[in-house]
This record gives C-alpha cells, sequence and structure tokens, in this order.
C-alpha cells in the first residue's frame, strides 16, 4: 500500500476549519519563523489526559531534491536522488520505541496522564478498523517537485499498527473508520484522543552550480525532523481535530553516513553528449563556448549512497531531534491549557 502524504491538506470529506496561528514562547531566530503553527487551540484548553490514538514515526529511505534551472538560469535544474542505506527493520524499530519512551516520559513531567486505550480499541467502530504491518512504505510530499519515500513504524509497546489518521490518502475507508472510532470515543468517553507523527529526514537540501560540463550537484548528510508531516493533533471531547504542527525542520549537526556518488556511466555519458550538442547546435547563433558552459539545459541528474557507518549514532540523533520536537510540542499545549 502506498500512503500519499500532504502537510497542507486533511480532509475526510468534512470541511476543516482554516488554520489558527499560535505563538510559542521561545526564542526565535532572526528571521522570527514560528517554530509551530496551532489549528483550534481551544480544543488544548484543560486537557490533562489523553489516550494515545497513533503514535508513528516515518523515515526518510529515499529523497528527490531540485534546484537551479528556471527562467534566464545560467544553469540546467540540477535533481539529486538520495538513497538511504545500512538501516534494518530492527534498526527503525529499536529508534522508534526510543522516541515513544521520550514522549510519555515528557508527557508525565507535564501533569498529562495516559488513560488505557481498552476504551477505544473495544469500541464498535472501532472493531472496523483493519491493523496495518510495520515499515510500511510512505509517499511524501515537500515541496514543489521534491518528494521523499519513507517507512512508517508504530512503538512496540502500543501492541497496534492503526493506519496514518493524520494524512491524507484519498479513498481509504480504513482511514475514515479509525477516525470515526476515535471520535466517538472521545465524544462518548469525554477523554481526548491524541495522536502524534514524526518524520525523520538523513540529508540537507542538494544544491546546483555551474553550468553545463562545468555543472555540480553538492550534497551533505543532515539528520532533523522534517516540518512536512510532524505533528501532534487532538481529538478532543467534542469531536474536534485540533493540531500543533512542527514549521521548522530540528537539525542535528555531525555526520552520520559516508554518502557515494551512484550515478551510472551511461547517464554521465548521455548528460556529456547533451551539453556538448547543444554546444555545436548554438555555434550557428553565435553559442560556442558559451555553449560548453551552458549547454543544452535538460535537467542534470545524479544519484547519491547515504551509507550508515553507525546505526547507533544515526538513532541517538534522531531520538534526540524528537525529543526537541516533544518538548517544543508539549510547551506548546502547556501554554494552551
Amino acid at each position: 500500500m502506498i500512503i500519499r502524504i500532504s502537510d497542507t491538506m486533511f480532509k475526510f470529506g468534512i470541511a476543516l476549519s482554516a488554520l489558527s496561528l499560535a505563538l510559542l514562547p521561545v526564542a526565535l531566530s532572526a528571521k522570527d519563523v514560528q517554530p509551530v503553527k496551532v489549528e483550534k487551540p481551544e480544543s488544548f484548553k484543560g486537557v490533562s489526559q489523553v489516550v494515545i490514538g497513533q503514535f508513528t514515526v516515518a523515515f526518510f529511505t529515499k529523497k528527490v531534491d531540485y534546484d537551479g534551472g528556471g527562467f534566464m538560469a545560467a544553469s540546467a535544474q540540477g535533481k539529486a536522488i538520495g538513497h538511504l542505506s545500512g538501516l534494518t527493520p530492527a534498526d527503525f524499530q529499536a529508534t522508534t520505541d526510543a522516541i515513544y519512551a521520550d514522549f510519555t516520559k515528557q508527557l508525565a513531567a507535564r501533569g498529562i496522564s495516559i488513560v488505557d486505550p481498552a476504551g477505544l480499541t473495544g469500541g464498535k467502530y472501532y472493531a472496523k478498523v483493519k491493523p496495518e504491518a510495520q515499515g510500511e512504505s510512505v509517499d511524501v510530499i515537500l515541496k514543489k517537485q521534491d518528494h521523499a519515500d519513507a517507512v512508517a513504524y508504530w512503538p512496540t509497546a502500543l501492541g497496534r499498527t492503526d493506519n496514518a489518521l493524520l494524512q491524507m490518502r484519498m479513498m481509504d475507508f480504513n482511514m475514515s473508520n479509525t477516525y470515526t472510532a476515535q471520535y466517538d470515543y472521545a465524544k462518548t468517553a469525554k477523554v481526548p484522543v491524541l495522536n502524534v507523527v514524526y518524520f525523520v529526514d538523513f540529508a540537507k537540501p542538494a544544491t546546483s552550480s555551474g553550468g553545463g560540463l562545468f555543472q555540480s550537484i553538492k550534497v551533505s548528510a543532515g539528520l532533523a525532523v522534517s516540518p512536512f508531516g510532524t505533528q501532534m493533533a487532538l481529538m478532543d471531547t467534542n469531536g474536534k481535530m485540533a493540531k500543533i504542527s512542527l514549521a521548522v525542520p530540528i537539525e542535528e549537526g555531525g555526520d552520520f553516513a559516508n554518502i557515494t556518488d551512484t550515478t551510472s556511466g551511461v547517464t554521465k555519458t548521455v548528460r556529456v553528449a547533451s551539453v556538448i550538442g547543444g554546444a555545436f547546435g548554438a555555434f550557428g547563433g553565435g553559442g560556442g563556448l558559451g555553449g560548453l558552459m551552458g549547454g543544452k539545459k535538460n535537467t542534470m541528474s545524479e544519484r547519491f549512497d547515504y551509507a550508515v557507518t553507525n546505526p547507533a549514532a544515526y538513532s541517538e540523533k534522531a531520538v534526540s531531534a524528537s525529543t526537541k520536537a516533544t518538548d517544543l510540542f508539549l510547551r506548546q499545549l502547556e501554554a494552551l491549557r
């Protein structure tokens, strides 16, 4: 199953109201970018207990970045395709478990108790929800043409794998059934349902420079909790879905992977031929050397492998970044309570 992700839309055939923006009481960058955004802040008022409806950590395993090109650009558009390697399902599961353990610890430290989920999972509507496999494929829409593939994991402690409630999946009845089950439980039991999703990125945005035969793409490893889809949502006791979503990446410094250019020789040969062909074709119009420098402005595509050399270090960075994201979310929740 492929899960389509969008951080800008949330629809089940139910119209949701426009987003309200709440400011988090923390120091901000010089650009004054708010680290989180809030929808329906009134729903978080007075929250002292929750049922965990969903807790998902989705790890990027492939990332496609575009840079450069465009109108009047000197160089072609650059496309970097990055693949993460060196990690096993057990590594992802252990990292997810550690992130969840930290989340529940921070939740308890703020005086919010976790209610036994038996009332939710034993409900008549929940009986229609089908469990989903660990490591489910996720297609993440980033910006413009950029996108990523990810694998989604639930913490072992929850003992169940409900679907990704907070994301948009067209014509997904399982998702709708989960929503209905949470809606019914929250209204009847008068206990809000908390849903959390973290997306873990492995690469910084690629950059393209130069033109023609001199064009190059620069990539670098960069573990971060991504703002694309990372959020904490609450089904309140009135059946309304409120949300605190991450607006900026939370980055962790330091290398954790060896990067290798895995672009095929055929791809490189075709690119050189394309640039030279564009240069010779430009001679009649005064191209010459400029053609070799600018060349035919087709997209330059290169592939890179990000081989994790130390899975423990990768996990440590993922947990650290998620801990900071949890702190942001829960401090905002405290301010709204």
